[in-house]
C-alpha cells in the first residue's frame, strides 16, 4: 500500500490539529489557578474558541519557523501567553 502526497498532507494536518487541541487543554490547566504569575494573555478568560484560535495561530507560525515536536509547540505558546505575541 502506496500513500500517496495528498493523502501525507491530510494526515500531517490531521496530527497538527490533535496537537493544538492537547496544547490548548495543557496550556488551560497550567494557567488555571496562576494567579500570581503575570501573563500577557489572560488564559483563563478566553472561550475555547478563542484559546483554539490562539493555539492554532502560535503552531502555525511555529510549523513555518521549523518547530515540529509537540514539546517545542507547546513552549512557544506558554511564551506567546507570558510574554504576548509579539
Amino acid at each position: 500500500m502506496q500513500i500517496r502526497p495528498a493523502q501525507w498532507r491530510t494526515l500531517l494536518e490531521l496530527f497538527f490539529r490533535k496537537t493544538e487541541a492537547e496544547i490548548a487543554s495543557a496550556l488551560r490547566r497550567r494557567f488555571e489557578n496562576s494567579n500570581e504569575e503575570p501573563v500577557a494573555i489572560s488564559v483563563r478568560t478566553l472561550s475555547d474558541d478563542e484559546l483554539a484560535s490562539f493555539v492554532h495561530d502560535i503552531v502555525k507560525l511555529g510549523r513555518a519557523h521549523g518547530f515540529v515536536l509537540r514539546g517545542d509547540l507547546y513552549s512557544l505558546a506558554e511564551a506567546a501567553a507570558i510574554y504576548g505575541r509579539d
